[in-house]
């Protein structure tokens, strides 16, 4: 009998929105597969208005392949023995009894479902308005888009030697890498392949006089965000002596305890030296300190024993070593104003580059996306089209979702109301992305969590 079985039959209320933290291996596609289908059991217009979102189209295709495959096991007349498969049947026959009166044929048209990849999801909104979507004609997505981004930096650096308002900037640029055009490269490359994180924010920045003082105060709410993550995390069965005077925001000491824990790679200390601070016994002439130095070693590496089974406390630990200061000096400044300067004008460059080749990247079709369902932030004649047809959004993996496809879900439900008989399924293990290092992802899963706006 699973455990939380009282949980999994709550969350398949289709006239309720969840937001379900499940960690891999729990049979969160199983339950995906079965809210699909308790929705699709209740649909008025059609397959259609149900939409299951996933990141992979491996993903996509398994979860498809398992809604089919419930559905053929509702065409056996007799309910299966198995509890588990009693219950999977007893949907699919709701599904087909609904299937026939409405004639829809799924299983003939399994196309009629729609489950498929946020990227699809996008290429499918730009295709609809390609006009608001700033597209013409579709272009080519390529999945491979370095040589794209290389391109545009060229085109871009090239533009050095002539009389534009960014020249300045870029000198500053490359002054601070030493002149080195190939790590000038490397790092405008990077800039581009993360546009979709800095692109909003650097329009709205570049409009406030308050500029560095509202980019500091972005930099404290990340690293506060990033310690409140590690402090959710603390393994509660440990005897955390070393934290006990420890301020839950105080970066600083939250390094100094990383630099005791862990090696310079990251890993768990095996040892601890008179550099982390544990001086041997042997250093001391005196019996009873010698005693209390011996102590407080063993005792640290008893802890250490306990910490190597804690991957992710590790992993965030770790990480808070790479956060950003939480201001500026005023070299760093000077890098910063430039770069505010130059990446406005090399995003436009790229977008040059596309249109000349015809080809865009997976971030340009999601740009493109939300821009076509949304006017200065009011909903288009298309994002209300698609909200009258779309009425359950299931969304798996949540915790890879971007800002980019974040907002993308905000304005496909933007004029859904509570009890209106829309819903948002999102399924994710925010673990998951601590493991990759994915702070900002991570962060809209917990925004998720207390968001107003996803309690329909």
């Amino acid at each position: 009998m699973i455990s939380d079985q009282n949980v999994r039959d709550e969350v398949l209320d289709v006239t309720k929105s969840f937001l379900v933290q499940a960690p891999a291996g729990s049979g969160k596609t199983s339950l995906l597969v079965q809210r699909f289908l308790c929705a699709l059991a209740i649909a008025k217009q059609g397959p259609e208005e149900i939409v299951a979102i996933t990141f992979t189209r491996k993903a996509a295709a398994e979860m498809r392949d398992r809604i089919i495959a419930t559905l053929e096991l509702g065409l056996n007349s007799q309910q299966p023995d198995n509890s588990y498969n009693a219950g999977l049947w007893s949907i699919a026959r709701n599904v087909l009894q609904r299937d026939k009166q409405s004639g829809w044929q799924i299983l003939n048209n399994p196309a009629r479902l729609k489950v498929m990849t946020i990227d699809a999801l996008c290429a499918s909104i730009t295709k609809r308005m390609p006009i608001l979507s700033r597209f013409g004609a579709q272009p080519k997505i390529e999945t491979k888009p370095e040589p794209l981004y290389s391109q545009a930096v060229d085109q871009f650096l090239l533009t050095i030697d002539q009389n534009v308002s960014w020249q300045d900037a870029l000198f500053k640029l490359l002054g601070y890498l030493d002149n080195d055009r190939a790590k000038v490269k490397k790092l405008l490359i990077r800039m581009l392949q993360i546009r979709e994180q800095w692109l909003r924010n650097l329009a709205y920045n570049l409009l406030n006089q308050n500029m560095r003082q509202e980019l500091e105060i972005g930099l404290e709410l990340a690293v506060a965000e990033s310690l409140d993550q590690l402090i959710n995390i603390i393994p509660e069965d440990l005897d955390f002596t070393i934290l006990s005077c420890l301020e839950p925001q105080d970066l600083d000491a939250w390094l100094k305890v990383a630099a005791t824990l862990l090696t310079a790679t990251g890993t768990w200390r095996r040892t601890v030296t008179a550099k982390e601070g544990f001086a041997a016994p042997s250093s001391s002439k005196n019996k009873e300190e010698k005693l209390q130095l011996q102590a407080r070693k063993t005792a640290m590496l008893e802890m250490l024993e306990k910490l190597s089974s804690y991957e992710s406390f590790r992993v965030q630990l770790d990480a808070i070593r790479k956060l950003p200061p939480l201001n500026y000096d005023e070299q760093q400044w000077q890098i910063v104003a430039a770069l505010t300067t130059v990446l406005p004008v090399l995003a436009a460059q790229l977008t040059v580059v596309f249109r000349d080749v015809g080809q865009v990247d997976f971030t340009e079709i999601a740009l493109a996306a939300s821009h076509a369902l949304a006017d200065q932030n009011a909903p288009t004649d298309l994002a209300l089209e698609l909200d009258c047809k779309i009425q359950h959004i299931l969304v798996d993996e949540f915790q890879d979702t971007s800002h980019t496809q974040y907002r993308l879900l905000e304005q496909l439900t933007s004029s859904w109301e509570p009890h209106d008989g829309r819903t948002l399924f999102l399924v994710g293990d925010p673990m998951q992305s601590i493991y990759r290092f994915r702070q900002a992802e991570v962060g809209l899963f917990f925004k998720g969590q207390t968001s107003g706006h996803w309690q329909y």
